[in-house]
């Protein structure tokens, strides 16, 4: 994840940042459904609970992306 981050430094246009916007949303998705199976399926609230912290990670990252697209307008 933190890969992510860097590629979020080195960006300096809205396709890459539009690419790392793509990409991050799958992640989102994939992190949201591994957090109800870990919850609904195998009652693993550890993992859940890591997951999570994943996610709001992923989240920071996403409005640090948003941010990144306003100071390309400026």
């Amino acid at each position: 994840q933190m890969e992510l981050r860097e590629r979020l430094e080195e960006a300096r246009d809205a396709d890459a940042l539009g690419r790392l916007e793509q990409e991050l949303f799958g992640l989102k998705e994939g992190l949201q459904a591994q957090i109800g199976e870990c919850i609904d399926a195998r009652r693993d609230y550890h993992g859940a609970a890591d997951r999570v912290r994943k996610l709001m990670f992923l989240d920071k990252l996403d409005e640090d992306i948003n941010a990144a697209y306003e100071a390309l307008e400026a």
